[in-house]
């Protein structure tokens, strides 16, 4: 009986849990040619103007992250932001993961991290309530826009 009830309270856990909800899927992975096409668009994306879209017009606050061993949400940090990702749940960029399967899919894996990790840093910027600083802090918080007033 106890391990019934151990085992009643894992499955609750894991469906209850955001990450772990949108992780599962009946999905089939796609094959190695699939994922080069599905992430073949970040050739030509533009994440600011993609933030401002999935933003603002499409009240869109949800995380981006990628596929791996585990979830990977990339610009967060789990113990601060964990909160706020649990709030506004994670969107997948399908055709990551960390099984690479050519030199291509590396290569597109790269600039969907990196794309993941600056429209997250947008987003919690967005998100958080404004903390009271200096100029310069402001200046210096966020390095990706490039310098400011040096």
């Amino acid at each position: 009986m106890h391990r019934y009830k151990w085992l009643v309270f894992l499955v609750a856990s894991l469906t209850a849990s955001p990450l772990a909800s949108a992780q599962l899927s009946l999905e089939p992975s796609p094959t190695p040619n699939e994922s080069v096409k599905l992430l073949r668009w970040l050739d030509r994306a533009d994440v600011k103007a993609d933030f401002r879209r999935h933003v603002s017009h499409d009240h869109d606050t949800r995380f981006i992250a990628v596929y791996g061993f585990t979830t990977i949400i990339p610009g967060t940090d789990d113990q601060r932001d964990s909160a706020l990702i649990r709030h506004h749940g994670v969107r997948y960029l399908r055709g990551t993961s960390d099984g690479i399967m050519s030199p291509e899919h590396e290569r597109l894996n790269d600039k969907a991290e990196a794309y993941a990790e600056q429209y997250n840093l947008m987003l919690l910027h967005f998100l958080r309530p404004p903390k009271k600083t200096s100029p310069g802090d402001a200046a210096n918080a966020y390095p990706m826009y490039g310098p400011r007033f040096r």
